[in-house]
């Protein structure tokens, strides 16, 4: 009963145990290659990634902005096609 589809027929296959807290003293320290011709370590981070790290810094909301908008729109006076061309240019702008 206890060797359900061989899983206890794998020697090296152990007990899991609880994650242990890290302690604040064992933070990993960047070091260096520790043997000659020895490559490092790097990590690379994608544009993607970059974009939505900028995104997140961003202020949620412009309520000053949003409610001028509104009022804009209540009076009948919210130009859409120039809106909408002035936002894309802005954020091609902002990509290149």
């Amino acid at each position: 009963m206890n060797n359900i589809n061989g899983i206890n027929s794998y020697p090296k296959l152990g007990s899991i145990n609880a994650p242990k807290p890290a302690s604040s003293d064992a933070a990993p320290q960047a070091s260096p290659a520790s043997q000659p011709g020895e490559k490092a370590d790097q990590v690379e981070i994608s544009s993607i990634a970059r974009y939505l790290s900028q995104i997140a810094q961003m202020p949620d909301i412009r309520f000053e902005k949003v409610e001028q908008i509104r009022q804009a729109l209540a009076d009948g006076n919210y130009d859409m096609d120039s809106a909408l061309s002035q936002a894309i240019d802005n954020m091609l702008e902002e990509e290149l």
